[in-house]
């Protein structure tokens, strides 16, 4: 998946969140083609949570199941 666009963490109440949204790639391929997006809202309560770096935007990742 290709990390399109990370955002900023904020605070909301006693939760710390994230947005973060990917793409399948082909957005990279042909940009008239139907481009698969995924948003992901990323919300704790915990304070451990380390945010993801802006810098990840433009790279490739994979997930495990």
């Amino acid at each position: 998946m290709l990390v399109v666009h990370v955002g900023r963490p904020y605070a909301a109440g006693l939760y710390k969140k994230q947005w973060l949204f990917v793409s399948d790639g082909s957005v990279e391929e042909n940009p008239r083609k139907n481009t698969a997006l995924l948003a992901i809202n990323i919300s704790t309560t915990s304070d451990a949570f380390l945010p993801v770096e802006r810098s990840m935007e433009g790279c490739i990742v994979s997930g495990v199941a």
